[in-house]
């Protein structure tokens, strides 16, 4: 099957040049944590590994909720992480080395 959008461009911009959906506000927030059971499945990762936690909700010029994200990120021993925000539509880019 084939898709009918460009995939290589964010999604952001499909929604919003191909169905109009105006992003107003993006709440995001990363805390640490160790991992529970049922993450530890998810990410195939030990129990109790430390893993950050993302989550973002996003609404649109109606105040209606569009996006809901909730990331598991398991940064191994020696790696690295970091979150660049991008300021065009509140975009987030996380990078794990």
């Amino acid at each position: 099957m084939q898709c009918a959008y460009n995939l290589n461009q964010s999604l952001y911009k499909i929604l919003k040049d191909e169905f109009g959906l105006k992003f107003k506000f993006a709440t995001q927030s990363l805390e640490a944590g160790i991992a529970s059971e049922e993450q530890t499945k998810l990410l195939n990762i030990s129990p109790n590994d430390p893993i950050l936690i993302l989550r973002r909700l996003t609404t649109d010029e109606r105040d209606i909720l569009v996006e809901f994200v909730k990331s598991l990120i398991f940064v191994f021993a020696g790696g690295s992480f970091a979150v660049d925000r991008l300021a065009e539509v509140q975009q987030w880019l996380v990078r794990v080395k």
